[in-house]
């Protein structure tokens, strides 16, 4: 593993960590398995732009039931009671969002300012554009969550930070 990629992962984890551990109390266990499209079929995911001062996109997957259970916990929402689809992907969009910018201060110097576009969700599993240059998958319990950053500007400006 490069140095740019070995300083994308601790940033990624790191995010992922602290994402996790403040916005539903979970934590989370770093998996050490190669990205699977089974780990998170009948899933959900959502997608992040990154617009400044780097280019390129975050891209977090997980299943339903685990994005179900997010849901309920971040809303408050008994078992057994009925949680749409828009409120879990809403869920999942905060907390893609939460997640890339902690990603992207971990790479920027503090007087640096960062545009995100805006999250886009979906049911199945997320099309990548292109090969990831920095991924991961964490377990959180007994349900998987994989995160994946497309585009070569976050390795060269992590190289250079």
């Amino acid at each position: 593993m490069s140095e740019g990629e070995k300083c994308l992962q601790a940033a990624l984890s790191h995010a992922i960590a602290r994402t996790m551990e403040n916005m539903t109390f979970d934590e989370i266990e770093v998996v050490d398995i190669p990205l699977n499209p089974e780990i998170t079929r009948d899933g959900m995911w959502a997608t992040l732009s990154i617009l400044n001062p780097m280019k390129g996109e975050v891209v977090l997957e997980l299943s339903r039931e685990f994005g179900t259970q997010l849901a309920r916990e971040v809303y408050g929402v008994a078992l057994g009671s009925a949680i749409s689809d828009e409120s879990v992907r809403d869920v999942i969009a905060e907390i893609l969002n939460t997640l890339a910018g902690r990603f992207i201060d971990r790479l920027v110097a503090s007087q640096f300012k960062f545009e995100l576009g805006l999250p886009n969700t979906g049911n199945g599993r997320a099309h990548l554009n292109s090969r990831p240059v920095a991924a991961m998958v964490v377990s959180v319990g007994s349900h998987f969550l994989t995160t994946s950053v497309l585009g070569q500007d976050f390795e060269s400006y992590c190289l250079n930070s």
